[in-house]
């Protein structure tokens, strides 16, 4: 199995996997994983232009939400973290992959955020 992203926001049709344009990307994207054991890495496409300065500055910034197992009771095993960023992407790197297929849907939902330059 391949990576599976899908986009749930901006997105008017999360069931569509297609990332969102820069219009509609704004500051804010997210996404639901879904990988294999043997899948490595995700590359979330967010589109939102981020200017070299903002990325030596630690943008964007990403936060990894942990989805739970079918059962509902237990953490998924599969580990995500950040492994790069560039102006219109983010990849993430598992750290632990045992687990993540033997669960059918998602193992982390990712947030991409852009915060306005009134807010920073």
């Amino acid at each position: 199995m391949a990576v599976v992203i899908t986009y749930q926001h901006p997105m008017s049709d999360p069931t569509l996997h297609v990332p969102p344009t820069a219009v509609q990307a704004e500051d804010q994207v997210t996404a639901l994983i879904e990988a294999a054991d043997g899948d490595v890495a995700a590359a979330v496409v967010h589109n939102m232009t981020i200017p070299a300065e903002d990325l030596s500055r630690g943008f964007p910034w990403v936060v990894l939400e942990p989805l739970f197992a079918l059962n509902g009771t237990e953490a998924a095993l599969a580990s995500w973290i950040v492994a790069a960023k560039d102006a219109n992407s983010v990849t993430l790197a598992k750290t632990n992959a045992g687990g993540s297929g033997t669960k059918a849907g998602p193992t982390v939902r990712v947030h991409i955020l852009h915060p306005h330059t009134i807010g920073r």
